[in-house]
This record gives C-alpha cells, structure tokens and sequence, in this order.
C-alpha cells in the first residue's frame, strides 16, 4: 500500500498521544483505519469529531460507527489494493471527501454518553423480552438458593454471540 499511494500526500503514523495526535487530526483530511480486529476502535470517532473522512472496512462494529454517508467503508475483507482504490478515490474526489467529512461531524455531535446508555438500556430490555417470550423451563437454570427472592441467571444465545448472560431478580 504504500508504494500504490503519492508519498506526496500520503503520511503512514505510528502510535500518537496528546498534543501529537491532535495536530495529526487537525492537520489531516482523511482517516484511513484498515484494522480488521479492533473491537471498538475510538479513534474512528475521534477521526470523525475532527471532520475527517475517515475509510474503513465494513466489519460490524465500523458499519454501527460509521453510518452510510459519514464514511468511506470497503468490503469488511478488503486488502490492501481496495484500501489504496478507496484512498485514491477520497484524495481525487474532494467534494466527496468534503460531504463525508461533514456528516462525520453530525454523527460524532449525534454520539453522547445519553445516547449510548439509552441504546444499551434498550438493547437489555430487548433481550429480556425476547427471553420472556422464548423462556422455557429447560432454559432457565436456577441459581443456588431456594428461596423465591434468589437471583436466576438466564441464557440468552445469538448467533452473532453465543451465552450472554443476565442476572435478574425473580419476581414472586
């Protein structure tokens, strides 16, 4: 990849902090995240708070992080050529990049610390109704105490993450 791009505009960073980082942020217009493994990468959203277009792959968590129109996705198993066309397309289309980096803004004001516990709450919620509704008496394993005040621990199974676990209390 960095032979396919114009050193002339091109700068590959390593680890960055504090002061460092900010400059690269502010100094940048694009974000460029070929990580296949991060979990949570928070530095798609720092990207995105700085305006930046940021160009990622399209693995779960970067569609959930970066919503169409706020970013350039690749294919979630893209390799290095497609990340250089993606890059090149970015550099050679400033419009584009522009109107990217402008929704990014918007989505980053949009991510607040209200807004993710509320989507988690409801998140929860989902998945306890789901389990009233699919309950039964084989699913449920009890917990250690007899009494009806004790906790039981539910197994809820998804494809995408199998045995999340919830404690809740019962009700009498």
């Amino acid at each position: 990849m960095v032979t396919a791009l114009p050193k002339s505009h091109t700068t590959f960073l390593l680890h960055l902090s504090g002061l460092n980082l900010w400059t690269a942020y502010a100094s940048s217009d694009i974000y460029f995240f070929p990580s296949h493994t991060e979990a949570f990468p928070n530095t798609l959203l720092e990207a995105q708070a700085s305006g930046l277009a940021v160009l990622a792959p399209a693995y779960s968590v970067n569609r959930d992080l970066v919503p169409k129109n706020a970013g350039y996705l690749v294919d979630e198993h893209a390799g290095p050529i497609d990340f250089a066309r993606g890059l090149l397309d970015l550099i050679q289309n400033e419009e584009q990049r522009k109107q990217i980096a402008k929704e990014a803004i918007k989505v980053a004001r949009a991510r607040t610390w209200t807004a993710a516990f509320s989507s988690l709450t409801e998140c929860y919620d989902r998945c306890l109704k789901l389990n009233k509704e699919k309950a039964s008496p084989e699913r449920i394993k009890k917990g250690p105490y007899s009494n009806t005040s004790s906790p039981r621990i539910m197994n809820i199974s998804t494809k995408a993450n199998r045995a999340h676990l919830s404690l809740r209390r019962r009700s009498s």
